[in-house]
């Protein structure tokens, strides 16, 4: 499907063009780094496809970037990265800040883990810091964590996000939590709700 980059220079300098499509920036960076093209088929002429193309990759990419589908996904893509802003570089944590996350099913396995952690850490460690998101606990459970758990508590946005990340089972939001508090502290530790904090220095 590829072959050498520099018989197509054209294809290159009209990715250059596009560096408000995030998808195209990504495969110029792959392109480059491999040296490699695409190579293009005849144009299909027997009725089965519906759409224009052409035997020029470059028309054949300028084509599919005016879908109106594409630049309602470029649109989405840069509304959704600016939501990350960039890590903070350094800060003055002596101790990393811990980060877990809980639904209603898993709270009272988060209860267990934030027992140990006040029992083995916060006593231990003065000013470390904890900070537990809400992924879908009842008001009850959030009531009685507040008096439970000397954190900070964050209900997690999901409205901000594709729907696929409300499904749980995917984790896709534990990286959006983890890379949004390192835009605020240099020092982050994640821990699931099932992690038991030891009196070692370790854990």
């Amino acid at each position: 499907m590829f072959s050498e980059i520099n018989q197509n220079p054209e294809f290159i300098e009209s990715l250059d063009q596009s560096r408000d499509r995030y998808w195209m920036e990504y495969y110029q960076k792959i392109i480059k780094r491999n040296g490699i093209k695409p190579f293009t088929h005849a144009p299909i002429t027997n009725g089965t496809c519906q759409g224009k193309f052409y035997s020029s990759m470059n028309d054949n990419m300028q084509t599919v970037l005016d879908y109106p589908v594409v630049n309602k996904m470029a649109t989405k893509f840069k509304e959704m990265f600016e939501l990350f802003g960039e890590p903070v570089v350094s800060g003055n944590e002596t101790f990393p800040v811990i980060v877990t996350g809980a639904s209603s099913n898993h709270y009272h396995e988060s209860l267990a883990m934030i027992n140990t952690f006040k029992q083995k850490k916060s006593l231990r460690y003065k000013g470390i810091k904890l900070i537990h998101y809400d992924l879908g606990l009842t008001r009850f459970q959030k009531r009685e964590l507040k008096n439970f758990c000397n954190c900070e508590i964050r209900t997690f946005p999901f409205n901000k996000y594709p729907s696929f990340v409300r499904e749980l089972r995917n984790f896709s939001w534990k990286t959006i939590i983890i890379y949004t508090v390192l835009k605020e502290h240099d020092f982050v530790m994640w821990a699931d709700t099932s992690v038991k904090f030891t009196g070692t220095k370790e854990t």
